[in-house]
């Protein structure tokens, strides 16, 4: 279903808040004392409390609560990231994060407004248990993919700050960003939690499929479903090796940048397949 051009310029909306956080956020980075972290915050509850609405209106106007055209999902998902940096924040005080977190909203946001043309995945069934069940499936999936892109902004802020190190540079941006062994240990909870629930998400689809039979009798070889486990598959190496000590600092960091990549390829590019 394309959106109307009163439902993209509500976008735009959306759009703007955002960027007007970024704008903060960096400015954050560069002088503390003038653009303080809680007046970020605010900007940011601002925007997401915006975004909610939007999506409490589509969802309205589609009459369902869950969002299965790839637009309309993309606009959730970054409603979800924005959901889990609320939740990192809280958690380990990362005043730095929406800097590298709100560009990524912003231009996935973009993207869902201006797609030309979006693709149907409606599940059809009558049954509130079966639609029940791929509530949970779409909802653990988006948490996965938000918690993935929170782990690649970290992982870039990790970047930048290894190189201000390695650079001797002590300047405002080394001392907005999180040390990296803190880094490291956000990071690491923040991708455990998604891959939890994407491993979540992946069974309950499976099983889902197999009881129903709405995507056929090989719905396990199906392109998507072959690449969803070959990133799940990925997703669990880079745990293993990063649970391991296997690999560690920036290779890790650059290997979670890649598959997340793979994530994306299998959320966007097979789903006309």
């Amino acid at each position: 279903m394309q959106l109307t051009f009163l439902e993209q310029t509500a976008l735009g909306v959306v759009v703007f808040a955002y960027l007007l956080s970024l704008g903060w956020a960096i400015a954050h980075l560069t002088s503390s004392r003038r653009f303080t972290i809680t007046q970020g915050r605010v900007l940011i509850l601002v925007a997401f409390v915006i975004h909610t609405i939007y999506l409490i209106v589509r969802a309205v106007k589609l009459g369902t609560g869950i969002f299965v055209d790839i637009s309309d999902s993309i606009i959730v998902l970054t409603w979800c990231v924005t959901l889990i940096y609320g939740a990192v924040d809280r958690a380990f005080k990362v005043p730095s994060l929406p800097a590298f977190f709100i560009p990524i909203n912003v231009l996935l946001t973009i993207g869902a407004a201006v797609r030309l043309e979006t693709l149907d995945l409606h599940f059809e069934s009558d049954d509130r248990f079966v639609q029940g069940v791929l509530s949970i499936h779409i909802v653990s999936a988006l948490v996965s993919y938000a918690a993935f892109a929170i782990g690649v902004a970290l992982g870039i802020m990790y970047l930048i700050q290894e190189r201000q190190l390695k650079a001797k540079r002590t300047g405002a941006l080394f001392r907005g960003l999180p040390s990296l062994e803190a880094n490291e240990r956000v990071r690491g909870r923040v991708l455990g939690a998604g891959f939890a629930s994407l491993t979540l998400s992946l069974i309950i689809g499976a099983l889902s499929a197999q009881w129903t039979q709405q995507l056929g009798q090989d719905w396990f070889v199906q392109s998507k479903i072959i690449f969803a486990g070959i990133t799940w598959v990925a997703y669990a190496v880079l745990m293993h090796l990063r649970l391991s000590s296997v690999i560690a600092g920036r290779r890790l960091v650059y290997m979670t940048i890649g598959v997340f990549f793979l994530l994306l390829f299998t959320y966007v590019g097979t789903a006309h397949a």
